[in-house]
């Protein structure tokens, strides 16, 4: 009995070191993937191990990252429309650039019918999973997303005749080094089933622009998941190829399958068909035969009138048993707009982590505003910046903040005029951490003719639990003083549970009553009534207010 534990003891201990000198046989091997001419990023190209089921896909950004066998002697770089390309490793390689050329030509397609389309089945497979591979049908998820947008020029056409020979090289040089503006945030999103969605944005800034008060977001250029029967563009919905009922609108074509460790991934072309007159898509769809999910997506319009081209990117991987987004790409191109002759295009990009599954999330967490800022989001520090972005910042980024930075003497216009802007449409003007709300520039009415006045609020930045604010204004016509003052403590900001405590001396219209209206609404119709007013009573008022928001969610 003791010899046979000794040979099982024994046994154990052999696995056991023949899987860790396995194990320590491979390198990480990372790299990037770009197109060989105009140098910029392939997402999802495969790079496989020749012989073995070794194999993994650049992100939208290019990059990979492949664990290999020490003995591992080449690579196979593959990717629809571009030539195959084998690498050659050498020993002392752990980051490698690898450039991919288009193929010159292309063969048309053959014509498979659906009786006998593989690719057919793969999609009617990822339709009948649609509901458990769709993240926004899980009961509740968290994540934190970094976004990035930036406005840049694309090659030239080559067909600016009136263009200088020097100015053309001063663009050139200037759009090699730098875009054209560059916006980054970070937000904090959470969801609960079926519709309750909410996203701060924690960090916020923009080249040339001192706190803006607008952000740029990734669900501001396409849709969240690639799941929904019309996938949303500014404004256009779109037949989603992997709706019910798209096979008899959309032409499907296996290109090539590949092999992600015990996994394969079907690669799908995807166009109208033929004679079909509907909003439609063009693009690939890589479906994993891991629960027939969506892995990657690159998709367009297929109106090739149009004179904005939108592009997009989807990257999902796996997250505690389901498949989640976790990078979003969107690309403008616009076919008309130029600089010269540079067309004009922005790119926005979303990288998702710190994804929560299940998660306990109250409702009450939920505002009457999907998107909230956070008051420190315009101030946050380099170290902010440096811990939050999924990468370095790249050299034209950087030259980009850097030009910004050079004249921002020059943009003192341009940021007054931003604040001028933002003041009018929010209904309040910053003043560091106060607020200057608008209703009280101006007032005009036919017994004061033209009220002239100036209010103040403190701000969350000065304190999140109280607040103070006053006003005061005098009538030209009556030429008498009005001014009022109020304290409020904000008690529950979940129920908008709160007290306050005011004091107005103050003109009133006997019997009128008073409506809720956007801040700032000039030229409402309101304001219009308010003009007509003609007579006024003095109030001198104390008011205690108590309120909340009961049952404000299910």
């Amino acid at each position: 009995m003791l010899r046979y534990c000794k040979r099982i003891l024994l046994s154990i201990g052999i696995a056991v070191a023949l899987t860790f000198s396995a194990f320590s046989q491979n390198q990480i091997l990372r790299g990037k993937v770009i197109h060989e001419k105009t140098k910029g990023s392939l997402p999802f190209v495969n790079i496989g191990v020749p012989g073995t089921n070794r194999g993994t896909a650049s992100d939208i950004d290019g990059r990979f990252e492949i664990s290999i066998p020490l003995n591992t002697t080449k690579l196979v770089f593959s990717y629809v429309g571009y030539e195959s390309f084998t690498h050659l490793l050498r020993g002392d390689q752990y980051y490698i650039v690898i450039g991919l050329t288009e193929k010159s030509t292309e063969l048309n397609a053959v014509v498979i019918r659906p009786g006998n389309n593989p690719a057919l089945k793969i999609i009617l497979r990822v339709i009948k999973n649609k509901a458990q591979n769709d993240p926004e049908n899980l009961e509740s998820f968290s994540y934190n997303s970094y976004n990035k947008l930036y406005s840049t020029l694309g090659e030239s056409d080559g067909q600016a005749k009136k263009m200088k020979p020097k100015d053309s090289i001063a663009l050139k040089n200037f759009t090699d080094k730098s875009h054209l503006f560059l916006v980054e945030s970070y937000t904090e999103h959470k969801f609960v089933k079926p519709n309750f969605s909410k996203e701060v944005v924690l960090g916020n800034r923009m080249s040339g622009i001192k706190d803006p008060f607008f952000s740029f977001l990734a669900t501001d250029f396409q849709p969240f998941s690639f799941y929904k029967d019309f996938i949303e563009l500014f404004g256009k919905k779109y037949l989603n190829p992997v709706s019910t009922g798209s096979q008899d609108r959309y032409d499907f074509t296996l290109v090539d399958t590949v092999f992600h460790a015990a996994d394969s991934v079907f690669i799908i072309n995807f166009e109208p068909l033929p004679g079909k007159s509907f909003e439609a898509m063009k693009g690939q769809l890589y479906i994993s035969s891991d629960g027939y999910a969506i892995e990657h997506v690159l998709a367009e319009v297929a109106d090739n009138k149009l004179l904005i081209e939108p592009h997009i990117q989807q990257k999902y991987q796996k997250t505690d048993g389901h498949w989640f987004p976790v990078q979003l790409n969107t690309e403008l191109r616009f076919k008309e707009f130029k600089i010269r002759s540079y067309p004009f295009k922005y790119v926005s990009r979303s990288y998702i982590r710190n994804v929560q599954i299940g998660e306990y999330i109250h409702k009450k967490e939920f505002g009457l505003l999907n998107v909230e800022f956070d008051p420190n989001a315009n101030h946050q520090d380099e170290e902010f910046w440096d811990r939050n972005r999924c990468d370095t910042l790249g050299r034209k980024e950087k030259n980009t903040y850097h030009f910004y930075d050079s004249i921002s003497g020059k943009l003192k216009g341009l940021n007054a005029m931003m604040k001028i802007i933002e003041g009018f449409a929010v209904g309040r003007f910053k003043a560091g951490k106060f607020y200057l709300p608008t209703d009280y520039f101006f007032k005009f009415n036919q017994y004061e003719d033209v009220r002239i006045g100036l209010g103040a609020q403190t701000g969350e930045r000065l304190s999140k639990l109280v607040s103070l604010e006053g006003y005061a204004g005098y009538g030209v016509k009556d030429q008498a003083l009005k001014y009022g003052g109020a304290l409020q403590l904000h008690m529950d900001r979940s129920t908008e549970t709160y007290f306050k405590i005011s004091y107005q001396q103050d003109l009133y219209e006997p019997g009128k009553a008073n409506f809720m209206r956007a801040p700032g609404a000039i030229n409402s119709e309101e304001s219009l009534r308010n003009w007509l007013t003609a007579r006024m009573d003095s109030v001198q008022q104390f008011r205690v207010e108590f309120g909340f928001r009961p049952l404000r969610f299910s």
